[in-house]
C-alpha cells in the first residue's frame, strides 16, 4: 500500500486573523425611525440599541435576540 502525503487545508487569513466569532459579530442597525445604531461589537450593539429605544421610543421593548435578529 502506498501512503498518501496529508491533507493541507488552507485558512483564510481573514478568519485566522479576527477569529470566527468576529467574523459573524453582528455591529450594524436601521432603525425603522432612520436612526442608524452602531457598536464596536454585539453586546455594544444591544446597549446602544436600547438606550436608542429608552430616549426614542418610550415603551418599546426588544429582547438581545430580538435586536441582533434585525442586526447586520
Amino acid at each position: 500500500m502506498s501512503r498518501r502525503a496529508p491533507v493541507r487545508r488552507r485558512r483564510c487569513p481573514s478568519i485566522a486573523w479576527k477569529g470566527l466569532d468576529a467574523m459573524r459579530a453582528k455591529t450594524r442597525l436601521n432603525c425603522p425611525c432612520g436612526a442608524h445604531v452602531a457598536g464596536v461589537d454585539e453586546d455594544d450593539l444591544v446597549i446602544r440599541a436600547q438606550e436608542h429605544l429608552r430616549e426614542s421610543h418610550p415603551g418599546m421593548e426588544y429582547s438581545r435576540d430580538e435586536i441582533l435578529f434585525i442586526s447586520y
